[in-house]
């Protein structure tokens, strides 16, 4: 196994997967990519967003720094890991960007979390993004808990 991806949100679900991923990778000397998606879907309405001041700009520039700070925090939770660490930002929606990644690269297992920020009631049993994924590659998924 030489190359793993670990989709990663900032969610704890994410983290769980990122540790587990960590174990697999320092186990089979394989490499990591960590990957990001910025949703491009505005998560307030238009109206609350004029309310509040914020600007669209603003909303863009927080989200690639939201991107870059979850980056940071999962290759800081990597030290000392020994193989190659490749970081990924993507934008759009989730589980989209996480597909079309995999469909153009080389990847022998994802490694993911069941649920992901948005989480809840989306879809009780797996996160609607992880089980999108999983039925729609045929690269091995492990789902993290």
């Amino acid at each position: 196994m030489k190359k793993i991806l670990i989709p990663i949100d900032g969610s704890e679900f994410s983290e769980r997967a990122l540790e587990k991923a960590k174990e697999i990778a320092t186990s089979c000397g394989s490499d990591i990519v960590l990957l990001n998606v910025k949703d491009r879907q505005v998560p307030f309405d238009v109206g609350t967003i004029m309310e509040s001041g914020t600007t669209i700009k603003h909303l863009i520039d927080s989200s690639a720094s939201k991107a870059e700070e979850i980056i940071s925090g999962a290759n800081e939770a990597l030290k000392g890991f020994g193989g190659q660490i490749e970081n990924v930002i993507l934008e759009g929606k989730p589980s989209d960007a996480i597909i079309s990644y995999l469909k153009k690269n080389k990847v022998d297992l994802v490694v993911m979390g069941s649920h992901g920020i948005s989480g809840g009631v989306q879809s009780v049993m797996l996160g609607s993004v992880a089980s999108k994924v999983l039925h729609h590659v045929d690269v091995p998924i492990m789902i993290v808990k």
